[in-house]
Protein backbone atom coordinates (compact mmCIF):
# COMPACT_ATOMS: atom_id res chain seq x y z
CA UNK A 1 0.00 0.00 0.00
CA UNK A 2 1.47 3.51 -1.16
CA UNK A 3 1.94 5.96 1.23
CA UNK A 4 1.01 9.49 1.09
CA UNK A 5 3.39 12.30 0.65
CA UNK A 6 1.49 15.41 2.46
CA UNK A 7 -0.06 18.32 1.32
CA UNK A 8 2.63 21.20 -0.21
CA UNK A 9 2.35 24.61 -1.05
CA UNK A 10 4.72 24.08 -4.19
CA UNK A 11 6.80 20.66 -5.33
CA UNK A 12 10.06 20.72 -7.13
CA UNK A 13 10.75 17.99 -9.20
CA UNK A 14 14.93 17.51 -9.61
CA UNK A 15 17.60 18.28 -6.82
CA UNK A 16 19.95 19.47 -9.15
CA UNK A 17 21.58 22.71 -9.32
CA UNK A 18 18.42 24.26 -10.82
CA UNK A 19 15.99 22.45 -8.92
CA UNK A 20 17.74 22.85 -5.35
CA UNK A 21 18.11 26.73 -5.97
CA UNK A 22 14.59 27.03 -7.21
CA UNK A 23 14.06 25.39 -3.58
CA UNK A 24 16.04 27.39 -1.75
CA UNK A 25 15.08 31.08 -3.20
CA UNK A 26 11.28 29.88 -2.97
CA UNK A 27 11.76 28.72 0.79
CA UNK A 28 14.01 32.95 0.96
CA UNK A 29 10.66 34.04 0.14
CA UNK A 30 8.58 32.61 3.07
CA UNK A 31 7.34 29.54 0.83
CA UNK A 32 8.60 26.83 3.41
CA UNK A 33 6.22 23.91 2.86
CA UNK A 34 7.73 22.87 -0.21
CA UNK A 35 8.71 19.60 -1.27
CA UNK A 36 11.83 18.87 -3.42
CA UNK A 37 12.29 15.11 -5.34
CA UNK A 38 14.76 13.55 -6.67
CA UNK A 39 14.99 9.36 -8.04
CA UNK A 40 18.91 9.47 -7.80
CA UNK A 41 19.93 12.22 -5.12
CA UNK A 42 20.75 15.74 -5.20
CA UNK A 43 23.33 16.54 -7.84
CA UNK A 44 22.92 13.21 -9.16
CA UNK A 45 22.29 14.03 -12.76
CA UNK A 46 24.06 16.52 -15.27
CA UNK A 47 25.07 18.34 -11.83
CA UNK A 48 27.79 16.14 -10.89
CA UNK A 49 29.08 16.22 -14.13
CA UNK A 50 29.45 19.66 -15.10
CA UNK A 51 32.41 21.47 -16.05
CA UNK A 52 31.15 24.36 -13.85
CA UNK A 53 31.94 27.47 -16.03
CA UNK A 54 29.86 30.66 -15.24
CA UNK A 55 30.31 33.06 -18.04
CA UNK A 56 28.17 35.83 -19.89
CA UNK A 57 29.12 35.88 -23.33
CA UNK A 58 26.20 34.86 -25.28
CA UNK A 59 24.48 36.17 -28.47
CA UNK A 60 20.78 36.81 -26.66
CA UNK A 61 20.94 39.13 -24.36
CA UNK A 62 18.36 37.56 -21.65
CA UNK A 63 21.08 34.88 -21.48
CA UNK A 64 23.43 37.86 -20.75
CA UNK A 65 21.31 38.94 -18.02
CA UNK A 66 20.51 35.69 -15.97
CA UNK A 67 24.43 34.38 -16.43
CA UNK A 68 25.53 37.94 -15.17
CA UNK A 69 23.43 37.80 -12.21
CA UNK A 70 24.57 34.05 -11.51
CA UNK A 71 28.16 35.45 -11.84
CA UNK A 72 27.58 38.12 -9.41
CA UNK A 73 26.17 35.39 -6.86
CA UNK A 74 28.86 32.74 -7.61
CA UNK A 75 31.32 35.68 -6.71
CA UNK A 76 29.76 36.43 -3.10
CA UNK A 77 28.81 32.82 -2.43
CA UNK A 78 30.69 32.05 0.20
CA UNK A 79 29.91 35.28 1.70
CA UNK A 80 26.01 34.60 1.40
CA UNK A 81 25.44 31.11 1.95
CA UNK A 82 28.39 30.38 4.13
CA UNK A 83 29.62 26.86 1.96
CA UNK A 84 32.78 26.98 0.03
CA UNK A 85 32.54 26.16 -3.70
CA UNK A 86 35.89 26.09 -5.19
CA UNK A 87 35.18 29.70 -6.70
CA UNK A 88 37.69 30.95 -8.79
CA UNK A 89 37.24 34.12 -11.03
CA UNK A 90 39.82 33.54 -13.47
CA UNK A 91 38.29 35.17 -16.42
CA UNK A 92 37.35 33.46 -20.12
CA UNK A 93 38.49 34.25 -23.62
CA UNK A 94 36.59 33.84 -26.44
CA UNK A 95 38.45 33.10 -29.23
CA UNK A 96 36.65 34.52 -32.76
CA UNK A 97 37.04 33.56 -36.04
CA UNK A 98 36.38 36.27 -39.23
CA UNK A 99 32.41 35.47 -39.72
CA UNK A 100 31.48 36.15 -35.90
CA UNK A 101 33.28 39.20 -35.03
CA UNK A 102 30.55 41.46 -35.47
CA UNK A 103 28.32 39.41 -33.28
CA UNK A 104 30.94 39.16 -30.84
CA UNK A 105 31.47 42.73 -30.76
CA UNK A 106 27.49 43.43 -30.55
CA UNK A 107 27.92 40.63 -27.54
CA UNK A 108 30.52 42.50 -25.49
CA UNK A 109 27.93 46.00 -26.05
CA UNK A 110 25.20 44.15 -24.12
CA UNK A 111 27.66 42.85 -21.67
CA UNK A 112 28.80 46.22 -20.81
CA UNK A 113 25.73 47.78 -20.62
CA UNK A 114 24.51 44.97 -17.86
CA UNK A 115 27.46 45.94 -15.88
CA UNK A 116 29.98 43.43 -17.15
CA UNK A 117 33.27 43.45 -17.28
CA UNK A 118 34.46 43.16 -20.96
CA UNK A 119 37.72 43.94 -22.97
CA UNK A 120 38.07 43.45 -26.94
CA UNK A 121 41.62 42.03 -27.30
CA UNK A 122 43.94 41.85 -29.89
CA UNK A 123 46.05 38.94 -30.95
CA UNK A 124 49.07 40.34 -29.51
CA UNK A 125 46.98 40.24 -25.92
CA UNK A 126 45.84 36.95 -26.16
CA UNK A 127 49.15 35.98 -26.90
CA UNK A 128 50.14 37.13 -23.47
CA UNK A 129 46.96 35.53 -21.71
CA UNK A 130 47.30 32.02 -23.59
CA UNK A 131 51.11 31.31 -23.93
CA UNK A 132 52.00 29.30 -27.11
CA UNK A 133 48.33 30.00 -28.67
CA UNK A 134 48.45 29.89 -32.84
CA UNK A 135 45.77 32.27 -33.73
CA UNK A 136 45.85 31.08 -37.27
CA UNK A 137 41.80 32.20 -38.45
CA UNK A 138 41.68 33.78 -35.05
CA UNK A 139 40.32 37.85 -36.27
CA UNK A 140 39.28 38.54 -32.76
CA UNK A 141 38.68 38.07 -29.09
CA UNK A 142 36.70 38.97 -26.42
CA UNK A 143 37.79 38.84 -22.69
CA UNK A 144 34.63 38.02 -20.13
CA UNK A 145 36.77 39.57 -16.89
CA UNK A 146 33.46 38.40 -15.05
CA UNK A 147 33.64 34.15 -15.55
CA UNK A 148 35.09 32.10 -13.31
CA UNK A 149 34.89 28.21 -12.31
CA UNK A 150 33.19 26.23 -9.25
CA UNK A 151 32.49 23.11 -8.31
CA UNK A 152 29.04 22.54 -9.50
CA UNK A 153 27.66 19.18 -6.96
CA UNK A 154 28.85 21.46 -3.78
CA UNK A 155 26.93 24.68 -5.35
CA UNK A 156 23.88 21.96 -5.41
CA UNK A 157 24.77 20.68 -2.32
CA UNK A 158 24.82 24.11 -0.41
CA UNK A 159 21.64 24.95 -2.06
CA UNK A 160 19.69 21.66 -0.60
CA UNK A 161 21.53 22.61 2.89
CA UNK A 162 20.37 25.96 2.70
CA UNK A 163 16.91 25.49 1.99
CA UNK A 164 16.39 22.62 4.43
CA UNK A 165 17.61 24.79 7.16
CA UNK A 166 14.52 27.21 5.91
CA UNK A 167 12.13 24.21 6.45
CA UNK A 168 12.10 22.87 2.82
CA UNK A 169 11.58 18.90 3.13
CA UNK A 170 14.12 16.49 0.38
CA UNK A 171 13.30 12.95 -0.34
CA UNK A 172 15.58 11.69 -2.52
CA UNK A 173 15.04 8.04 -4.13
CA UNK A 174 12.10 8.81 -5.20
CA UNK A 175 10.80 9.38 -8.58
CA UNK A 176 8.11 10.71 -10.69
CA UNK A 177 5.48 9.00 -12.22
CA UNK A 178 2.53 11.28 -13.43
CA UNK A 179 1.53 14.71 -12.70
CA UNK A 180 -2.12 14.86 -10.84
CA UNK A 181 -4.13 16.88 -12.61
CA UNK A 182 -7.95 18.27 -11.14
CA UNK A 183 -10.60 21.09 -12.28
CA UNK A 184 -8.03 21.62 -15.41
CA UNK A 185 -4.68 22.74 -13.19
CA UNK A 186 -2.45 21.09 -11.42
CA UNK A 187 -2.88 19.45 -8.09
CA UNK A 188 0.32 17.14 -7.47
CA UNK A 189 2.49 14.64 -8.06
CA UNK A 190 2.23 10.32 -7.96
CA UNK A 191 5.46 8.48 -7.36
CA UNK A 192 6.73 5.85 -6.92
CA UNK A 193 5.97 5.72 -3.33
CA UNK A 194 2.01 7.52 -3.30
CA UNK A 195 0.90 10.76 -3.79
CA UNK A 196 2.50 14.22 -3.09
CA UNK A 197 -0.02 17.40 -3.00
CA UNK A 198 0.56 20.46 -4.35
CA UNK A 199 -1.14 23.79 -6.53
CA UNK A 200 2.14 24.46 -8.16
CA UNK A 201 4.61 21.62 -9.92
CA UNK A 202 7.94 23.38 -11.09
CA UNK A 203 9.71 20.91 -13.63
CA UNK A 204 13.81 20.96 -13.03
CA UNK A 205 13.95 17.67 -14.31
CA UNK A 206 16.70 18.33 -16.85
CA UNK A 207 17.53 15.97 -19.18
CA UNK A 208 14.12 14.37 -18.17
CA UNK A 209 12.25 17.50 -18.43
CA UNK A 210 10.00 16.21 -21.66
CA UNK A 211 9.31 13.14 -19.98
CA UNK A 212 7.86 15.16 -16.85
CA UNK A 213 5.97 17.21 -19.37
CA UNK A 214 4.78 14.23 -21.23
CA UNK A 215 3.09 12.94 -18.00
CA UNK A 216 0.57 15.76 -18.26
CA UNK A 217 0.10 15.30 -21.96
CA UNK A 218 2.24 17.98 -22.60
CA UNK A 219 4.78 18.18 -26.14
CA UNK A 220 8.21 19.61 -24.54
CA UNK A 221 10.69 19.35 -26.50
CA UNK A 222 13.70 18.99 -24.24
CA UNK A 223 15.79 16.14 -25.24
CA UNK A 224 18.58 14.04 -23.75
CA UNK A 225 22.32 15.09 -25.03
CA UNK A 226 25.52 13.58 -23.85
CA UNK A 227 27.89 16.10 -22.89
CA UNK A 228 31.52 14.90 -21.51
CA UNK A 229 34.78 16.72 -20.57
CA UNK A 230 38.40 15.15 -20.68
CA UNK A 231 41.51 16.11 -18.02
CA UNK A 232 44.67 16.67 -19.70
CA UNK A 233 47.74 16.37 -18.04
CA UNK A 234 49.00 19.62 -20.03
CA UNK A 235 52.51 19.42 -21.34
CA UNK A 236 54.78 22.96 -20.22
CA UNK A 237 53.81 25.39 -17.86
CA UNK A 238 49.84 26.28 -17.21
CA UNK A 239 49.02 28.11 -14.58
CA UNK A 240 45.98 27.73 -12.34
CA UNK A 241 45.17 30.58 -12.67
CA UNK A 242 44.87 30.92 -16.33
CA UNK A 243 41.57 32.30 -18.30
CA UNK A 244 38.96 29.93 -19.23
CA UNK A 245 39.43 29.48 -23.38
CA UNK A 246 36.69 29.15 -25.93
CA UNK A 247 37.78 28.48 -29.23
CA UNK A 248 34.95 29.39 -31.46
CA UNK A 249 36.41 28.57 -34.27
CA UNK A 250 37.33 24.18 -33.61
CA UNK A 251 34.35 24.82 -31.14
CA UNK A 252 36.44 23.32 -28.29
CA UNK A 253 37.23 24.87 -24.76
CA UNK A 254 39.20 24.67 -22.01
CA UNK A 255 39.83 25.36 -17.93
CA UNK A 256 42.17 24.85 -15.76
CA UNK A 257 41.43 22.03 -12.72
CA UNK A 258 43.28 21.63 -9.99
CA UNK A 259 46.80 22.90 -9.44
CA UNK A 260 47.89 20.78 -12.74
CA UNK A 261 45.36 19.73 -14.94
CA UNK A 262 43.44 21.00 -17.63
CA UNK A 263 39.63 20.61 -18.02
CA UNK A 264 38.76 19.75 -21.80
CA UNK A 265 35.72 19.94 -23.77
CA UNK A 266 33.38 20.47 -26.94
CA UNK A 267 34.75 19.28 -30.59
CA UNK A 268 33.40 17.96 -33.44
CA UNK A 269 31.93 14.54 -32.26
CA UNK A 270 30.26 16.55 -29.16
CA UNK A 271 28.91 18.91 -31.30
CA UNK A 272 27.34 16.37 -33.63
CA UNK A 273 26.08 14.15 -30.74
CA UNK A 274 24.47 17.21 -29.40
CA UNK A 275 22.62 17.91 -31.91
CA UNK A 276 21.21 14.43 -32.46
CA UNK A 277 20.15 14.77 -28.32
CA UNK A 278 19.35 10.94 -28.06
CA UNK A 279 21.17 9.73 -25.27
CA UNK A 280 19.55 7.70 -22.48
CA UNK A 281 19.98 9.72 -19.52
CA UNK A 282 18.93 6.59 -16.92
CA UNK A 283 21.95 5.16 -18.28
CA UNK A 284 24.50 7.65 -19.20
CA UNK A 285 28.62 6.45 -19.69
CA UNK A 286 30.18 7.09 -16.46
CA UNK A 287 33.23 8.91 -19.01
CA UNK A 288 33.98 9.89 -22.48
CA UNK A 289 34.73 7.42 -25.26
CA UNK A 290 37.59 7.42 -27.01
CA UNK A 291 36.08 9.21 -30.09
CA UNK A 292 35.23 12.17 -28.28
CA UNK A 293 38.78 12.48 -26.27
CA UNK A 294 40.76 12.40 -30.23
CA UNK A 295 38.32 15.13 -31.52
CA UNK A 296 38.36 17.54 -28.41
CA UNK A 297 42.30 17.08 -28.04
CA UNK A 298 42.52 17.08 -32.41
CA UNK A 299 40.87 21.20 -31.63
CA UNK A 300 43.23 21.93 -28.56
CA UNK A 301 46.02 21.30 -30.14
CA UNK A 302 45.52 22.83 -33.31
CA UNK A 303 45.44 26.15 -31.04
CA UNK A 304 48.23 25.09 -28.75
CA UNK A 305 50.42 22.84 -30.82
CA UNK A 306 52.53 22.31 -27.82
CA UNK A 307 49.67 19.96 -26.10
CA UNK A 308 49.63 17.37 -29.13
CA UNK A 309 52.10 15.19 -26.60
CA UNK A 310 49.63 15.72 -23.22
CA UNK A 311 48.47 12.54 -21.48
CA UNK A 312 45.01 12.10 -20.95
CA UNK A 313 44.70 11.85 -16.88
CA UNK A 314 40.47 10.87 -16.93
CA UNK A 315 37.29 11.62 -18.20
CA UNK A 316 33.50 11.52 -17.32
CA UNK A 317 30.36 12.18 -19.09
CA UNK A 318 26.43 13.29 -18.65
CA UNK A 319 23.21 13.81 -19.96
CA UNK A 320 21.64 17.09 -20.24
CA UNK A 321 18.37 18.73 -21.08
CA UNK A 322 18.98 20.67 -24.28
CA UNK A 323 16.08 22.23 -26.73
CA UNK A 324 16.07 22.95 -30.46
CA UNK A 325 17.26 26.63 -29.73
CA UNK A 326 19.99 25.74 -27.02
CA UNK A 327 18.30 28.30 -24.89
CA UNK A 328 16.44 26.93 -21.42
CA UNK A 329 12.43 26.82 -20.81
CA UNK A 330 11.61 28.91 -17.78
CA UNK A 331 8.27 30.18 -16.67
CA UNK A 332 4.59 28.76 -16.40
CA UNK A 333 2.92 25.65 -18.68
CA UNK A 334 0.59 27.81 -20.62
CA UNK A 335 -1.80 24.73 -20.97
CA UNK A 336 -1.45 23.60 -17.19
CA UNK A 337 -2.04 26.25 -14.65
CA UNK A 338 0.13 25.28 -12.03
CA UNK A 339 2.86 23.96 -13.41
CA UNK A 340 6.54 25.59 -14.06
CA UNK A 341 9.30 24.32 -16.22
CA UNK A 342 13.02 25.38 -15.96
CA UNK A 343 14.94 22.83 -17.15
CA UNK A 344 16.15 22.72 -20.77
CA UNK A 345 19.21 24.15 -19.70
CA UNK A 346 21.22 22.99 -22.39
CA UNK A 347 24.76 22.52 -21.16
CA UNK A 348 24.08 26.08 -19.37
CA UNK A 349 22.82 25.29 -15.40
CA UNK A 350 25.76 25.82 -13.92
CA UNK A 351 25.92 29.30 -15.43
CA UNK A 352 22.15 29.88 -14.68
CA UNK A 353 21.15 28.16 -11.93
CA UNK A 354 21.10 30.75 -9.48
CA UNK A 355 19.67 33.71 -10.90
CA UNK A 356 17.18 31.22 -12.64
CA UNK A 357 16.04 29.95 -8.88
CA UNK A 358 15.70 33.79 -8.17
CA UNK A 359 13.76 34.32 -11.25
CA UNK A 360 11.09 31.11 -11.04
CA UNK A 361 10.84 32.16 -7.69
CA UNK A 362 9.35 35.79 -8.42
CA UNK A 363 7.52 34.13 -11.22
CA UNK A 364 5.73 31.44 -8.81
CA UNK A 365 5.18 34.04 -5.55
CA UNK A 366 4.20 37.29 -7.28
CA UNK A 367 2.79 35.97 -11.18
CA UNK A 368 5.35 37.32 -12.77
CA UNK A 369 9.51 38.36 -13.05
CA UNK A 370 10.83 42.05 -13.56
CA UNK A 371 14.04 41.04 -12.14
CA UNK A 372 15.52 38.88 -15.20
CA UNK A 373 13.72 39.05 -18.61
CA UNK A 374 11.90 35.31 -19.08
CA UNK A 375 9.83 36.06 -22.06
CA UNK A 376 12.93 34.42 -24.89
CA UNK A 377 12.26 31.49 -22.64
CA UNK A 378 8.84 30.60 -22.46
CA UNK A 379 7.57 27.32 -23.05
CA UNK A 380 5.09 28.29 -25.32
CA UNK A 381 7.42 29.51 -27.81
CA UNK A 382 7.70 25.59 -28.91
CA UNK A 383 3.71 25.60 -29.55
CA UNK A 384 2.31 24.57 -32.87
CA UNK A 385 5.77 21.55 -33.20
CA UNK A 386 9.30 20.77 -32.53
CA UNK A 387 11.92 22.93 -33.93
CA UNK A 388 14.46 21.65 -35.77
CA UNK A 389 18.22 21.62 -33.85
CA UNK A 390 20.60 23.32 -35.51
CA UNK A 391 23.92 24.28 -34.84
CA UNK A 392 23.60 27.98 -33.96
CA UNK A 393 25.26 31.01 -35.94
CA UNK A 394 27.44 32.12 -33.29
CA UNK A 395 29.64 28.74 -31.47
CA UNK A 396 29.28 30.49 -27.75
CA UNK A 397 25.49 29.43 -27.94
CA UNK A 398 26.18 25.62 -28.17
CA UNK A 399 29.22 25.41 -26.01
CA UNK A 400 28.96 24.61 -21.99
Amino acid sequence: MQESLGNYAAIVVGAGIVGTSVAYHLARRGITNILLLDKEGVGGGATGRSGGIARTHFPNPAMVGLTQGSARAYARFFQDMGEPIGYERNGAIMLIPPSQVASAQNIAKVQEAGGGTVTLLSLAEVAQLVPGADLNGISAAVYDQDAGHADAYRVATAFSDAARHLGVTLRIGVGVTGLIQECGRTAGVQTEKGEARAPVVINTTGAWGGQLAAMAGLNLPVRPALRRVALIVPEGDYSPDSPSVYDLDTLTYWRPEGMQMMMLGGGSQEITEVLQADADPDDPPGWADEEFVMAAIEGLTKRLPKQDGAAVGGSWAGVDGTTPDFLPVLGAAPELPGLYHACGMSGHGFKLAPAVGEAIAELVVTGSCTTYDLAPFAPGRFAGGNIKAEAPAYGAAILP
